[in-house]
This record gives structure tokens, sequence and C-alpha cells, in this order.
């Protein structure tokens, strides 16, 4: 049937041909008009099927000026940027060249061809949309060295939700009816994290109940999908981590994850999602070969939900589901399952992840401040480790005492920390420090040297090779500075004028000013009393025995405040002087006689 019909064309329009072979001049235009009509084609599009089917041409030569246009360059240009600019973000295009070209002549551009031919113009230049297009295409395939080098990981908002405790599925329908007021207004979400491996495809999903993307759930979904898990084939840490610029990702305590785990992270610039396109499919793999099944076997919870996905995950990149075909294909391998594709890598590969409880503690701290002490070492207590720890900086150039350096631990290697310092001229420095692990019996470093057997100096550091060379400024005959120094030798050869110059100096005169007297009489000097305990204890020494309750009492009721120090002196002196002997009672009678 279709050749007929290909047979019966190819009839047409050699029939047509033939009679524009016959026509005379000028009546070729309405032939070919005629026959466009009668199929329902265009003029153009009659004249190529003749060229096509028929192989007729006009005979017509080449114009010599085929090619060139009177339209400016400028306004071609110009009519391409905005219609650029008046692209929406979701690719919809809403500036016809009409409007481009209306709005070219209003600005007093010459516009000096037809609009169907500015259009012409702007496809062979490539300034149309398709053209524009292609700037954005990438075409570039990257690769992985192995598994495990790079992982892909993005989080995505299911259509699944949870309300009154049982499992709701948000349909499209009601997407678009409702404009996701609805859905907006469910707080206990469901939200998709899927990690790939990039050399192996192997897909790996996990589900979270949030109102929104949280830091926490990506951090607890990076510990989870490189960890050990069980009945899971595929685990560790890979090197590099591909994802997008969300806020979840770029949060303190996730990059302090990633940081502690040695994993770069590139984030792909916004709207170019292509970048991590194997994830991206992946959601697209996991929504419709594992969540359509839930429409059929609901859930009750997310615990159910993960573990039923973690059954489909290993069954799926195992390839062990009936009637799927879930093996990789690519030009250069034939069809494999992901599962056989990861396990090629190589033990030195597999990068295991710490114990989760090590890794969330670094999500709860951050950063620490230490000060180089004079031995250029630091003393730091690493998650991993009971105790705090000695980090020797010998070799980090620039360090010296007393410099700060911010510190952060590493999940790699044996309890190793990342050290960062900011050098006097700006510029950040960054190294991996090990700690000092061998000592002897004694808690002393097993690197130092021992008491009268050697001697060993620390490496010279940034600052005493500064130090060197000052010193050699200041004293360039001379060998050691300091001999130098302990002779009294003048330094800089004695060639510097440090201070015979100042008799030189001219200074403004400046007229006397008019001071005040300052009252210079000296302060009353105030005797300090004895306090009553010491003036108690001095009277005692001076009796010579201990003072009885009622002279106690006395002397405490008589003196409260204190007594001064001479009136002290004087009352020892009363009590200790000798007594005086006793005189003859005076009396005042008369002395009488009896007569007798």
């Amino acid at each position: 049937m279709c050749t007929d019909i290909c047979l019966t064309q190819v009839d047409f329009w050699r029939e047509v041909a033939c009679r524009l072979a016959e026509a005379g001049h000028g009546e070729r235009a309405s032939i070919v008009a005629e026959a466009a009509d009668q199929v329902g084609l265009s003029v153009q599009t009659a004249y190529r099927r003749l060229k096509e089917l028929a192989g007729w041409t006009s005979g017509r030569k080449r114009r010599g000026d085929a090619g060139s246009t009177s339209q400016s360059t400028e306004v071609l240009e110009l009519a391409a940027a905005m219609r650029r600019e008046a692209t929406r973000a979701n690719g919809k295009r809403i500036m016809p060249i009409g409007v481009a070209l209306n709005v070219a002549h209003a600005n007093g551009l010459d516009v000096t061809v037809s609009r169907s031919q500015f259009g012409r113009l702007m496809r062979a230049r490539r300034l149309d949309y398709r053209g524009l297009e292609a700037a954005e295409a990438h075409g570039v395939e990257m690769r992985s060295e192995h598994p495990n080098h790079v992982h892909e990981v993005d989080p995505s908002l299911c259509v699944i939700y949870y309300m009154h405790g049982k499992q709701q599925m948000m349909r499209a329908a009601e997407f678009y009816r409702n404009k996701l007021e609805k859905y907006a207004k469910v707080q206990h979400k469901v939200w998709r994290y899927v990690r790939t491996d990039h050399a192996s495809a192997v897909i790996d999903v996990r589900y979270y109940v949030a109102a929104g993307e949280l830091a926490i759930n990506m951090a607890d979904f990076l510990i989870y999908t490189w960890g050990r898990q069980p009945g899971r084939t595929n685990h560790g840490v890979p090197r590099i981590l591909l994802w997008d610029k969300g806020s979840a990702n770029t949060a303190a305590p996730v990059q302090a994850l990633l940081e502690a785990l040695e994993v770069e992270g590139i984030e792909h610039r916004a709207e170019a999602a292509w970048v991590k396109g194997q994830v991206e499919g992946a959601q697209q793999i996991v929504e419709t070969h594992f969540e359509s099944r839930l429409r059929l076997e609901p859930v009750e919870s997310v615990d159910q939900l993960n573990a039923a996905a973690a059954h489909w995950c290993e069954a799926y990149n195992s390839n062990a589901l009936e009637h799927i075909d879930a093996r990789v294909r690519r030009p250069g391998i034939a069809p494999t399952a992901r599962h056989d594709l990861w396990a090629l890598i190589r033990a030195d590969q597999v990068r295991e992840l710490p114990a989760p409880e090590v890794c969330r503690a670094l999500l709860e701290g951050k950063r620490v401040e230490r000060t180089v002490d004079r031995s250029r070492q630091i003393s730091y207590r690493h998650p991993q480790a009971d105790r705090p720890m000695v980090y020797e900086l010998r070799t980090c150039e620039g360090l010296v005492p007393s410099d700060k350096v911010t510190v952060s631990p590493l999940l790699t290697g044996d309890c190793a920390i990342r050290l960062y310092w900011m050098s006097p001229m700006g510029e950040e420095r960054v190294w991996r420090v090990e700690p000092r692990t061998e000592y002897d019996q004694f808690g002393r470093p097993l690197s130092a040297p021992i008491i009268g057997q050697e001697h060993r100096a620390l490496p010279t550091s940034e600052a005493e090779r500064i130090v060197a060379d000052l010193d050699r400024l200041a004293y360039p005959d001379h060998d050691d500075a300091e001999e130098a120094r302990r002779k009294q030798v003048t330094p800089f050869g004695g060639q510097l004028i440090a201070h015979s110059h100042l008799k030189d100096v001219e200074t403004r005169t400046y007229l006397p000013r008019r001071g005040t007297e300052i009252d210079a009489t000296p302060p009353e000097e105030r005797e300090v009393p004895v306090s009553v305990d010491e003036a108690l204890m001095r009277y005692h020494e001076a009796l010579g025995r201990p003072l009885t309750r009622e002279e106690n009492r006395w002397f405490r009721g008589r003196y409260p405040e204190g007594i001064s120090d001479a009136d002290l002196v004087a009352l020892c002196a009363q009590a200790t002087a000798p007594a005086a002997p006793a005189a003859e009672p005076v009396t005042d009678r008369p002395q009488l006689r009896m007569v007798t």
C-alpha cells in the first residue's frame, strides 16, 4: 500500500516537471502553485518535492550576491538577545520574531527585510532558538576510575505522604488541579534520597519524613548509604561526591562530615542538573520500578517503606527480578548487572566508613582553635581517641610557637587531623597531620634524643631563619651574633646615627604657659593602733604571767578599738614597776595624852 502511494507521488511530480519543461516564460510559477494547491502543500514545499522526487531544477544560475543581505548583523544579534532574555525559566519562548522587530524599529534600528527573511537569516547564523539551545547542549561524557570513585546524591520530594497513620499518594491530576496547595498543607511529607555509583550505576535509596530538605537527613543518609548494611552488597566512602547547591548540602555539619572523611564535594551550578544525570535517571527508576508497587501493597510507616526499598535495591542491582532487565547497557561492555560491575572494585578502593556514632559526633561540633607550643606541637582529643593526643607540626612550614591554628578531625587514618593556618600574608595553608603514637614505657616519645648520648635540635623554623637573617644584617663581620653582643660590639658596624642628629632638630617655640601651684603640705600621719589581741599578748609577756579573767575583761572593755603603741608601753611599764614601801597611815586626829 505504501509503495503504491509513493509511486503515485513520484508520478505526480514527474508530470508536473514535464509541464514545467514545456511551459513558456512566466507560466512556471502558476503551474507550481496549482500543483501545491492540489496536494495541500506550500509553494516552497512543492519546489522541494519537484527536486527530490522528479529531479527538476529551474536551471537558473546562482546569483553572485547569494548569501549576502542588506540586513545589518547588529539588528540580527539584538533581536536574538531580546528573544533569549524573554525565555522563561521553564524554557517557554514568549517573544515572536515580529515583536523583536517591532522593538528594534521603535528604537531607531533599520529592519530592511521581511519578517520571514529575517527568520531565515537568524537560522542561517544560528541565532534562532534552536541554534542558541545548542550552546546549552553538553555532550561530554565523563568517566570514573573505579567503583566508589564518584558517587552522585540527590533528594527529591515524593508523591507519598502519611496522614492519620495511613499511606497516601498524590495523583498527577491533583498536582495540576490544586497547584500543590493541598500537598503544601501536608506536614509529614516523604523525601526520597537516592545515591548512585558512577562507575557501576548501583542504586541506593532511603526515605525520610520531614517538612523540607534538612541537613541532618542528608548527613544521616550519607552515613547510612556509605556504611555496611545487613543484606546489602555495596558499601564504602567515595573520593568525590556530585550533588546540587542545596542549603542542606552546604550546611556546616554536612561539610564537616565530608572533610573528616576526605570526600571532595563538587556542586554543579544552578540549572545544570545534567551534571548528575545518572542520579536523575535513578530517581525515575525508583519511582517507576519501586514506588509504583506501593499503590498495590501499601506500607504503614517509613520504617516499613525503607525495609521494602532496601530489598528492592538489592534485587534490582543484582538483576534478580523476573521480566525486568536491570542490567547496565553501555557501548564498551556487554549488558552487565550493576552489582557485577561494583564487584570489580579492589580492596584498596573500598574506604570503610567509621562507626556511625563517631560520624555523628562530628555533626555536633565545629573546628577548634589551638596554640602552637614552644616545641611546635599541639594537643587535641580526636573523636576516635580516648584521651588527648600530641601532633607534631615541625614539618608545617611557616608555623612558629604561639601561632593560632584551626583543627578539624579526619575519620580516615589513625586519628589524623586537618590543620588550617592563615599566614601573615593572608594565604590559608592546610596540612594533614598524624598524631605521635610511639612512646616508651615512661611516656616519653621514642623520637626524643637520649640524655648524654645524642644531641638533636628541632628543624630550623621560619622564625629562626628570619632571626638568623637579621643577625647577619646587624653583625655582618661576625659569625656569632650572641658572642658579638656579649663583647658589646656596636651593631651595624657603628654606622647608624641613632641620637646625635637630635640636637639639630628644629622645633617650634611655644609661649610659656602659666601654671597653678601645688599644695605640698604633707598629709597628717596617723598612727595605726595595736589590735586588742596583740596588745594582750604584749601585756601578758610584760607581766610574765597569764592574765586573769578579770584583767582580760577589763582590758577589752577599756580598749575595744585597740591601743596606741605609746600607751601600751606605758601601761606595761606601770604594771612591771616595783611597788613603793608602805607609808604609815596619816590621820587627822590630834594626838591626845591622858592626864592624871
